[in-house]
C-alpha cells in the first residue's frame, strides 16, 4: 500500500512539474555588485500577455 502511495505521488509529481509556465524571466540567476554599491541594474522581461507585478 505504501508503495502504491508513493509511485503515485512521485508521477505526479514528475507529470505536474512539467506543465510550469514563467510569466516573467530574469537575465541571469546571479548579480555582483562592487562593495559600497548601493544599486545594481537587472534585465527582466515579461514574456506574457498578463502584467506582472515585481517586488525585490
Amino acid at each position: 500500500m505504501f508503495r502504491t502511495l508513493l509511485n503515485l505521488t512521485v508521477s505526479c509529481a514528475l507529470l505536474l512539474s512539467s506543465i510550469a509556465h514563467a510569466g516573467i524571466v530574469v537575465e541571469s540567476t546571479r548579480y555582483l555588485y562592487k562593495e559600497g554599491a548601493r544599486e545594481i541594474t537587472a534585465q527582466i522581461e515579461n514574456k506574457d500577455d498578463i502584467p506582472y507585478l515585481i517586488k525585490s
